[in-house]
């Protein structure tokens, strides 16, 4: 089981945030997205699973965080296999200032 990668990609909307992360491992490890903030949460969560050529399997789950309103929160993703400890990875979403100056 390889360390999971937390991707964060923000949306059109100012409010939502697109959250995917990815583990590889043999057999397929489950990957699940966690958020610890109580007025955050995640909808139109998919996963995809990709068997590569040395026969381990990628599984990527993605979702949209709902309820962020830019003042930076924490995600969170672990990703599990049957014989091997959990693991977990925490990225913080940089709180989103509003001013277009870039």
């Amino acid at each position: 089981l390889h360390e999971p990668i937390l991707q964060i990609r923000e949306s059109n909307s100012t409010e939502e945030t697109v959250v995917s992360c990815s583990a590889t491992g043999r057999p397929a490890p489950t990957v699940t997205l966690n958020v610890p903030q109580q007025d955050l949460y995640f909808s139109n969560s998919s996963t995809v699973s990709v068997t590569n050529t040395n026969n381990t399997v990628t599984v990527t789950t993605t979702a949209v965080l709902s309820g962020f309103h830019g003042n930076g929160a924490q995600v969170g993703c672990a990703a599990r296999l049957l014989s091997v400890p959990e693991i977990q990875v925490f990225k913080t979403i940089p709180a989103v200032n509003q001013s277009s100056d870039d």
